[in-house]
């Protein structure tokens, strides 16, 4: 039986660059999308072309629900933050031209594990300045330096990013200590940490540290989004599942490699 929380939809053919190829099975979440979106539609391309190099340069897509449809909105209305480039598109790369590599590339492992359609890898921890918050903030003392694989799926589909509701109070903490602003109440309730709309407004910046070493830093363009006339983390506690979602992945270039079994993330700008 299909998942309630899923709607699907079946494409016969997608073209790219004059060339058709042939798929069904896209599907797109109800709420959270925590699932494939668009990179499931790579990745069947990709079994198409024979490729198993996907490449994506992710500027922010696919918002689900009521609160970020708010904030996709937002984003794209008001575009503070220097949000300069209101015409911006991602760009969908495949076979060798997807592979991501030059300064600043970090990986880290894909982790197969159920449900085999989404893409699950390791968060160690994250931090702010000074202050590195585990993973499993939560759990018994024995257990702390113990990180369980693929805790965290990585979704272009899926606007905000999703922490363990722990972790995350442990990070809204730390960020209302370090930033000097005086923090102002969402009157819709949806968000617990927002500040006024101001011009070139920045928080510190938010470091993922993933497996084998990557650790990539979010700056204020992918942590903060204009909501209720408000700018808001872009980050919510979740105890149902951790996301890595795609305001956290803009002006990144993000390749999978399915053989090797690694994501790449690069720095750039979209």
């Amino acid at each position: 039986m299909d998942p309630p929380d899923f709607y699907y939809i079946t494409l016969e053919v997608v073209n790219i660059q004059n060339m058709r190829f042939p798929f069904t099975g896209l599907t797109k979440g109800n709420k959270v999308g925590a699932h494939k979106g668009p990179v499931e539609a790579m990745v069947t391309i990709e079994n198409e072309l024979g490729t198993n190099d996907i490449e994506y340069e992710n500027v922010g897509k696919e918002p689900t629900s009521r609160l970020v449809d708010a904030i996709t909105s937002d984003v794209e209305n008001e575009r503070p933050v220097d949000r300069s480039k209101q015409n911006a598109k991602s760009k969908i790369n495949f076979g060798s031209n997807a592979i991501v590599s030059g300064p600043g590339v970090v990986s880290t492992p894909l982790v197969t594990k159920s449900p085999r359609e989404w893409y699950h890898v390791t968060l160690e921890g994250v931090s702010v300045r000074n202050t590195r918050i585990p993973f499993n903030i939560g759990v018994a003392k024995y257990m702390k330096d113990v990180v369980k694989e693929g805790n965290i799926v990585i979704d272009s589909g899926t606007t905000m990013t999703h922490l363990p509701t722990d972790m995350y109070q442990k990070l809204e903490n730390t960020l209302r200590g370090a930033i000097k602003a005086i923090p102002v109440e969402d009157p819709t309730g949806e968000l617990s940490l927002c500040y006024k709309n101001v011009n070139n407004f920045r928080i510190p910046t938010i470091i993922f540290h993933f497996a084998g070493g990557a650790d990539v830093a979010l700056e204020t363009n992918n942590t903060i989004a204009p909501y209720s006339g408000l700018l808001c983390l872009a980050i919510i506690p979740s105890d149902d599942l951790a996301i890595y979602g795609n305001l956290s992945q803009m002006n990144h270039l993000i390749g999978y490699h399915l053989d090797k079994k690694f994501v790449y993330f690069k720095p750039t700008i979209c």
